[in-house]
């Protein structure tokens, strides 16, 4: 239900006395919200526009920087500005609904550097080039475009300085992130108005929905991860958790190589899993600074033992860096940090109480103590009695520490005008130079970097491009790893970082000697070099494979057969369904499946999405209802909906990550069952655009909802079919031509797109439509919509005849994006059962460990091992007898939710089709229609109150838009019926048009009226079952339906 709203109450009834009306609409400001809590999380205009300056300024930093030393370094400055221009800059907004109803709509921006099939600025590119993006996401109520953009900027310097390369390309640098939203509709518990502003990171939001919200928007944009496009990693306020909901988000069963930073899996027997993540991952950025540090002691002649260290920060990064120096035998004495005191976090310093005479010992001692009062978030002044008390300094700053090295490892901005000479003036332990290690991203300002120059002689500056890249570089191990299936371990993780380091370092010194420039500036140099070599495409650019010395020849080897035998695997595949191919192209399945080339029988081929998607094609061309049962049929004897189907599917399923364990309880005849109602549905969804497009016969479209297919389990498959091309990038090829005016919807709609013979089919995501299982999208919105729509079009076709084809295009997409609301019920009960599978899910997986343990605990318990051994004979036969046991219980229930949700989906149909119907014509409320057709414009030559402009006069016309308004609302739940409340709108266009002699466009209008009578025809045959369609998906399936469009539009 809608707030109250004055101005629309006093629409829909007369007019008050005009001091009423004062006193309603003062009455309605004050009073609503009152007795509302305050939305967490909200934030001023003043902090928004302070970020935002700080957003820009930062970007203007970097910009200027590369600008300097790429002038310094002799380049072209034409040259210099095309680096500097990325060439993928993607962004976008989705909304989140709060449990009240709030809806806040979160901006999202990604951009990167890397020349691939992501590219989409209009920077000349070669996508042939497979550079791989790579950078973090980050949530963060600062992040702009111009912030995203300074940090990829910043990392693709990085990147450039370690040479990262897989399979012989770069590895480019790129970063994203989500920025703070706005409210745009208010709900029922929070005190907040529209076009407020909202932190991303306030407690009232799942940061789960956000990320999974970034992924649905990303890909929306037409990008895709991966190596090769993009590979995105853990950032501020983004880690494991949020890293493993985004690979879930591109792949349900979270094994995406385009997401950095997941967790580490292991198998059933222990072993670790390369699917996964790397351990060494969590500390590799903070080490890395350390790393960095030690070849500045070194450089220093100070060994780590001797030296005295203080960090900023004791975050991920702050503690690995930390840790890290203390197990060196450095002695870490001082960390700044935000501590929890007297219930409120206070920024200040945290030091050990005998300083820098403490001894290592004591220092690990107090180290501990310091990791532990992080980990339990206690307060300090109650932890242990408040024993670290006593070295505690409000407000307190690293910069004012007397150490040896001083690590910034958590804020940008930190080395500017006013801490620099700070860190040069209080010295060091041991009088030699202070070595300033940047582990966070920007440390510097403009002026911090100037005044670090200005104290050379006192400071030993290690900028973040050499001292912050062990996460992004072991991240990059992790996609290796991903890619060849093998583990790339903790200390081969670490050797790499050690080598990449050490050679930045040589390479750096060796510059700074050659040129006498100090180390800050020659890593600098060296960074913006390479970067611009890079850009410039130059084949002296430094290139490092992380292949070598982390990947085994052999499973480079295997990872090449594998690329070049999935073709060849389709090709024999193909061949051994010759001998049962019909000469209409078909396969004669039913054969094929006796004959033990398909199905369960050894030696059947292997039935992957590629066979699966040429031989769709052809079947679907046939328009044989027989055909297309026999196909499905034959599919459900193999294994490919396991794979690919609904079995890992559901969002729900996928979040927890169990759905291979239920897949050993999926039953084959479970899916042939689903298909029939899945396949009506995704055909009525795609209809439009199947009947809009000018087909001959060779177009398709089919829906991966009609399918039952995992969108995500499609998208990895896909991702390795050369032959299968993102739809956006078949619209730029002009390969969506025969699908005429409706390409614009197919894109919208998202997809891949792929020809067989001379068959041109495109596969539809439809995630949009999914995601109303989620959101608080309600009926009166939809309705609204339908009013708004019918409204804008009267008054433009009045107002611009010439303008009515694309004016009813618009139109006639809202009553579909309503027809297609209509459905909402489908996709809840889709919801449902994803719900009924997590469940089972995770029963399947606390058996699967049950069974795991069972020789274990049998061998710590002798006595009960004789038993089972007594009455089983064997321990195998006795987890057997288990496994027999759950399987039962487990494909029983899994059974019973199938064959309820199939008939949920029946029922479901049947209400859209068949459902009641609303009494009377949709305008029968309408009043003063010929002038309201007319645009409703004061004084025209229909408005029954001529020229007034009075009061009454005015109350009139608001009652008369009203009226039509509530008319226009009141559209049928019944799909059938909805084509003739939408024609009714249409007729009385078309009359009114003709009446003021604007032929062409009640022509128009006309033309577009006998297109929704063949749509609705067509729609009604989907229903039935007529004309082959009931099992079709889209085309030639419609075959009769079809030729009647074609004919009634003068195809």
């Amino acid at each position: 239900m809608k707030p109250f709203s004055p101005s629309r109450a006093l629409a829909a009834r007369p007019s008050p006395s005009l001091p009423l009306l004062a006193v309603l609409l003062l009455s309605g400001g004050a009073l609503w919200g009152q007795g509302r809590e305050p939305l967490p999380g909200r934030l001023s205009p003043e902090e928004y526009a302070a970020e935002r300056a700080e957003a820009e300024a930062q970007a203007e930093d970097a910009r200027r920087v590369v600008r300097e030393l790429g002038r310094r370094l002799g380049y072209e400055p034409a040259d210099i500005e095309r680096a500097l221009r990325p060439t993928m800059n993607r962004s976008g907004t989705f909304d989140v609904v709060l449990a009240d109803g709030t809806r806040i709509r979160f901006p999202w921006f990604r951009i990167g550097f890397a020349e691939n099939p992501n590219a989409n600025t209009e920077r000349s590119v070669d996508p042939a080039r497979g550079e791989t993006n790579k950078g973090g996401v980050r949530l963060h109520r600062g992040v702009f475009a111009a912030e995203v953009y300074a940090l990829a900027l910043k990392m693709d310097t990085k990147l450039a300085l370690a040479g990262d390369a897989v399979g012989g390309a770069a590895v480019r640098g790129a970063k994203g992130g989500i920025g703070a939203g706005r409210v745009v509709a208010v709900g029922s518990r929070y005190a907040a108005k529209v076009g407020d502003i909202v932190d991303p990171t306030s407690p009232v939001l799942d940061r789960a929905e956000l990320m999974r919200g970034f992924a649905r928007s990303y890909r929306a944009s037409g990008a895709e991860v991966g190596l090769g496009r993009d590979i995105q990693a853990g950032d501020v306020n983004t880690k494991a958790a949020e890293m493993r909901v985004l690979a879930r988000a591109y792949d349900p069963r979270g094994f995406s190589e385009g997401v950095s930073g997941k967790e580490l899996l292991r198998g059933e027997d222990g072993r670790v899993d390369p699917r996964g993540g790397i351990e060494y991952r969590a500390v590799s950025t903070g080490e890395g600074v350390w790393m960095s540090a030690r070849h500045g002691l070194a450089s220093e002649g100070l060994a780590p033992e001797r030296a005295v260290v203080a960090s900023q920060g004791w975050g991920e990064v702050g503690r690995a860096f930390g840790l890290a120096a203390v197990r060196d035998g450095a002695r870490l004495v001082a960390i700044q940090e935000l501590w929890l005191l007297d219930g409120q976090r206070v920024p200040g310093l945290l030091r050990h109480p005998k300083g820098e005479a403490a001894s290592p010992a004591e220092v690990r001692a107090w180290v501990e103590a310091v990791d532990e009062l992080r980990r339990s978030g206690a307060d300090l002044r109650e932890f242990r009695g408040g024993a670290l008390l006593e070295g505690f300094e409000r407000g307190g700053d690293v910069s004012r520490v007397r150490a040896d090295v001083v690590g910034y490892n958590a804020l940008g901005g930190v080395l500017n005008a006013e801490s620099v000479p700070a860190l040069a003036a209080s010295g060091t332990p041991s009088g030699k130079r202070k070595i300033i290690v940047e582990g966070a991203n920007l440390a510097e300002t403009s002026e911090g970097a100037k005044a670090l120059d200005a104290h050379r002689s006192r400071l030993l500056a290690i900028p973040g491009d050499l001292a912050n890249l062990g996460g992004v570089h072991v991240s990059n191990l992790e996609a290796v790893q991903n890619r060849y299936g093998e583990v790339v371990t903790s200390e081969e993780a670490r050797a790499s970082l050690e080598r990449t380091i050490a050679e930045g370092w040589k390479r750096a010194r060796a510059l700074a000697e050659t040129h006498g420039v100090t180390l800050r500036e020659a890593i600098e140099l060296l960074s913006v070099d390479e970067m611009l070599k890079r850009s410039l495409q130059r084949p002296d650019a430094h290139r490092v494979s992380l292949e070598k010395g982390t990947v085994s020849p052999e499973a480079i080897a295997r990872e090449h057969r594998r690329r070049a035998e999935g073709s060849r695997d389709l090709e024999r595949a193909i061949a051994r369904l010759a001998p049962f191919r019909r000469p209409d192209g078909t396969v004669r399945w039913p054969e094929a499946v006796r004959r033990g080339v398909v199905g369960e029988a050894a030696g059947a081929l292997q039935f992957g999405l590629a066979l699966f998607l040429k031989e769709l094609a052809v079947v679907a061309s046939t328009g044989d209802r027989a055909r297309i049962e026999e196909f499905f049929d034959a599919v459900a004897t193999t294994d490919f909906f396991r794979d690919y189907g609904l079995f890992v599917a559901g969002a729900r399923v996928a979040e927890i990550g169990y759905a291979r364990y239920l897949q050993r309880f999926v039953k084959k005849r479970f899916v042939s069952g689903l298909l029939k109602t899945y396949l009506v549905l995704g055909a009525g969804l795609a209809l439009p655009a199947l009947v809009e497009g000018r087909l001959s016969g060779k177009a398709f479209v089919i829906s991966l909802t009609s399918l039952g297919l995992s969108v995500g389990a499609v998208r990895a498959g896909v991702s390795t079919l050369r032959w299968v091309l993102p739809i956006e990038r078949a619209q730029s090829a002009g390969l969506l031509g025969r699908w005429g005016a409706a390409s614009g919807r197919l894109l919208r709609l998202g997809g891949w797109f792929y020809t067989v013979g001379e068959l041109a089919v495109v596969l539809t995501i439809s995630e949009s439509l999914e995601s109303w299982a989620h959101d608080a999208f309600d009926e009166a919105a939809a309705r609204d919509a339908l009013a708004d729509a019918g409204l804008a079009l009267l008054a433009r076709i009045s107002a611009r005849p010439e303008e009515a084809e694309a004016a009813l295009q618009d139109y006639a997409g809202a009553w579909q994006d309503y027809r297609d609301f209509l459905a909402r019920p489908l996709f809840v009960a889709k919801e449902d059962y994803a719900r009924r599978l997590e469940k089972l899910a995770r029963r399947a997986k606390l058996a699967s460990d049950k069974r795991r343990r069972v020789p274990a605990a049998l061998a710590k318990n002798p006595w009960l091992r004789e038993r089972v051994l007594a009455r089983h004979g064997s321990i195998e036969a006795y987890v057997n007898s288990l496994l027999a046991r759950d399987e039962a219980e487990l494909s029983a229930e899994l059974a019973r939710a199938t064959e309820s949700h199939r008939a949920a989906l029946e029922r479901g149909l049947a209400r859209l089709y068949e459902g009641p119907r609303r009494e009377g014509p949709l305008l029968a409320g309408a009043r003063d229609l010929p002038w309201l057709l007319g645009g409703g414009g004061v004084g025209d030559p229909l408005d029954p109150w001529g020229a007034r402009r009075d009061l009454l006069a005015r109350f009139g016309r608001r009652l008369a838009r009203s009226r039509l308004r509530r008319a226009l609302r009141r559209a049928s739940t019944n799909r059938l019926q909805t084509y003739a409340d939408e024609d009714e709108v249409l007729a009385a266009l078309e009359e009114h048009l003709r009446a003021g002699g604007k032929e062409d466009a009640a022509e128009v209008v006309a033309e577009r009226r006998r297109f929704l009578a063949a749509l609705r025809q067509a729609d009604e045959r989907l229903w039935r079952g007529q004309g082959g369609v009931e099992r079709a998906v889209g085309s030639e399936g419609l075959r009769g339906t079809l030729e009647g469009v074609g004919a009634g539009r003068g195809h």
